[in-house]
Protein backbone atom coordinates (compact mmCIF):
# COMPACT_ATOMS: atom_id res chain seq x y z
CA UNK A 1 0.00 0.00 0.00
CA UNK A 2 2.77 2.47 0.94
CA UNK A 3 4.78 1.44 -2.10
CA UNK A 4 1.80 2.10 -4.36
CA UNK A 5 1.22 5.59 -2.84
CA UNK A 6 4.73 6.74 -3.72
CA UNK A 7 4.58 5.37 -7.24
CA UNK A 8 1.49 7.40 -8.18
CA UNK A 9 2.90 10.92 -8.50
CA UNK A 10 1.17 11.83 -11.74
CA UNK A 11 -0.25 15.39 -11.98
CA UNK A 12 2.11 17.09 -9.55
CA UNK A 13 3.79 19.16 -12.22
CA UNK A 14 0.46 20.64 -13.39
CA UNK A 15 0.04 22.38 -10.02
CA UNK A 16 3.49 23.95 -10.32
CA UNK A 17 2.84 25.00 -13.91
CA UNK A 18 -0.46 26.68 -12.97
CA UNK A 19 1.16 28.56 -10.08
CA UNK A 20 4.01 29.71 -12.31
CA UNK A 21 1.57 30.81 -15.03
CA UNK A 22 -0.34 32.97 -12.56
CA UNK A 23 2.91 34.68 -11.60
CA UNK A 24 3.97 35.09 -15.23
CA UNK A 25 0.63 36.62 -16.23
CA UNK A 26 0.93 39.02 -13.28
CA UNK A 27 4.38 40.15 -14.40
CA UNK A 28 3.16 40.44 -17.99
CA UNK A 29 0.27 42.64 -16.86
CA UNK A 30 2.62 44.79 -14.81
CA UNK A 31 5.04 45.17 -17.71
CA UNK A 32 2.39 46.03 -20.30
CA UNK A 33 0.23 48.32 -18.14
CA UNK A 34 3.27 49.89 -16.50
CA UNK A 35 4.78 50.54 -19.91
CA UNK A 36 1.53 52.09 -21.14
CA UNK A 37 1.36 54.30 -18.04
CA UNK A 38 4.96 55.40 -18.54
CA UNK A 39 4.29 56.17 -22.22
CA UNK A 40 1.17 58.21 -21.31
CA UNK A 41 3.12 60.12 -18.67
CA UNK A 42 5.94 60.86 -21.12
CA UNK A 43 3.43 62.05 -23.73
CA UNK A 44 1.74 64.39 -21.23
CA UNK A 45 5.13 65.74 -20.11
CA UNK A 46 6.06 66.51 -23.72
CA UNK A 47 2.68 68.21 -24.23
CA UNK A 48 3.12 70.29 -21.07
CA UNK A 49 6.65 71.30 -22.09
CA UNK A 50 5.64 72.38 -25.59
CA UNK A 51 2.57 74.24 -24.28
CA UNK A 52 4.67 76.05 -21.66
CA UNK A 53 7.19 77.08 -24.32
CA UNK A 54 4.37 78.35 -26.55
CA UNK A 55 2.87 80.35 -23.69
CA UNK A 56 6.27 81.75 -22.71
CA UNK A 57 6.92 82.80 -26.33
CA UNK A 58 3.61 84.67 -26.39
CA UNK A 59 4.53 86.27 -23.07
CA UNK A 60 7.98 87.20 -24.37
CA UNK A 61 6.35 88.74 -27.43
CA UNK A 62 4.67 91.24 -25.09
CA UNK A 63 1.24 89.63 -25.38
CA UNK A 64 -0.96 91.08 -22.64
CA UNK A 65 -4.24 89.23 -23.28
CA UNK A 66 -4.53 86.21 -20.97
CA UNK A 67 -7.08 84.49 -23.23
CA UNK A 68 -4.74 84.61 -26.24
CA UNK A 69 -1.92 83.08 -24.20
CA UNK A 70 -4.26 80.40 -22.89
CA UNK A 71 -5.49 79.62 -26.42
CA UNK A 72 -1.90 79.16 -27.57
CA UNK A 73 -1.15 76.90 -24.60
CA UNK A 74 -4.24 74.77 -25.22
CA UNK A 75 -3.59 74.58 -28.97
CA UNK A 76 -0.08 73.21 -28.40
CA UNK A 77 -1.28 70.82 -25.70
CA UNK A 78 -4.06 69.48 -27.92
CA UNK A 79 -1.65 69.08 -30.85
CA UNK A 80 0.39 66.87 -28.54
CA UNK A 81 -2.60 64.61 -27.82
CA UNK A 82 -3.96 66.11 -24.61
CA UNK A 83 -7.70 65.36 -24.83
CA UNK A 84 -9.92 68.43 -25.25
CA UNK A 85 -12.78 68.57 -22.76
CA UNK A 86 -15.23 70.77 -24.68
CA UNK A 87 -14.76 69.58 -28.30
CA UNK A 88 -13.68 73.04 -29.51
CA UNK A 89 -10.00 72.66 -30.38
CA UNK A 90 -7.64 75.54 -29.72
CA UNK A 91 -9.91 77.60 -27.49
CA UNK A 92 -9.12 78.80 -23.98
CA UNK A 93 -11.08 75.99 -22.28
CA UNK A 94 -9.57 72.58 -21.60
CA UNK A 95 -10.08 70.80 -18.29
CA UNK A 96 -7.00 68.64 -18.93
CA UNK A 97 -4.64 71.64 -19.05
CA UNK A 98 -3.81 73.83 -16.05
CA UNK A 99 -1.59 76.87 -16.55
CA UNK A 100 -0.10 79.40 -14.14
CA UNK A 101 1.91 82.58 -14.55
CA UNK A 102 5.24 82.35 -12.76
CA UNK A 103 7.82 84.90 -11.72
CA UNK A 104 11.47 84.17 -12.22
CA UNK A 105 13.12 84.37 -8.83
CA UNK A 106 16.06 82.03 -8.34
CA UNK A 107 16.14 79.39 -6.84
CA UNK A 108 12.34 78.99 -6.96
CA UNK A 109 9.84 79.95 -9.57
CA UNK A 110 6.74 81.15 -7.73
CA UNK A 111 3.26 81.01 -9.17
CA UNK A 112 1.42 84.33 -9.44
CA UNK A 113 -0.30 85.80 -7.53
CA UNK A 114 1.81 84.79 -4.58
CA UNK A 115 0.18 83.01 -1.68
CA UNK A 116 -2.96 81.97 -3.57
CA UNK A 117 -1.96 81.03 -7.13
CA UNK A 118 -4.69 81.26 -9.76
CA UNK A 119 -4.83 79.30 -12.99
CA UNK A 120 -4.93 81.30 -16.20
CA UNK A 121 -8.59 80.38 -16.73
CA UNK A 122 -9.56 81.67 -13.26
CA UNK A 123 -11.89 84.67 -12.98
CA UNK A 124 -9.07 86.44 -11.13
CA UNK A 125 -7.62 87.31 -14.55
CA UNK A 126 -10.89 88.90 -15.75
CA UNK A 127 -8.98 92.04 -16.61
CA UNK A 128 -7.38 89.86 -19.31
CA UNK A 129 -3.99 91.42 -18.66
CA UNK A 130 -0.79 89.67 -17.77
CA UNK A 131 0.69 90.65 -14.40
CA UNK A 132 3.71 92.93 -14.74
CA UNK A 133 6.02 90.57 -12.84
CA UNK A 134 5.12 87.46 -14.90
CA UNK A 135 8.25 85.90 -16.38
CA UNK A 136 6.88 82.63 -17.70
CA UNK A 137 4.16 80.03 -17.73
CA UNK A 138 3.84 76.72 -15.90
CA UNK A 139 1.64 74.09 -17.58
CA UNK A 140 0.26 70.88 -16.06
CA UNK A 141 -1.53 68.33 -18.24
CA UNK A 142 -3.84 65.46 -17.24
CA UNK A 143 -4.98 62.32 -19.01
CA UNK A 144 -6.38 58.88 -18.32
CA UNK A 145 -5.88 55.65 -20.22
CA UNK A 146 -7.56 52.27 -20.21
CA UNK A 147 -5.29 49.50 -18.88
CA UNK A 148 -5.00 46.20 -20.72
CA UNK A 149 -4.63 43.71 -17.89
CA UNK A 150 -5.35 45.76 -14.75
CA UNK A 151 -9.07 45.70 -15.59
CA UNK A 152 -9.09 42.06 -14.52
CA UNK A 153 -8.38 43.11 -10.93
CA UNK A 154 -10.81 46.04 -11.01
CA UNK A 155 -8.62 48.98 -12.10
CA UNK A 156 -10.64 50.71 -14.84
CA UNK A 157 -8.38 53.67 -15.74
Amino acid sequence: MVKRLFQEEKGQSIVLVVLCLVGLVGFLALAIDGGAAFAARRQMQNAADSAAIAGAKKLQGNETDVDLILREINAYAEENKVPDTNSIPGDEINGNVTAYFIRNVYPTFDRLPLGDPKTLDDLHWDTHTVPSNAAGVEVITHTTFDPYFAGVVGVEE
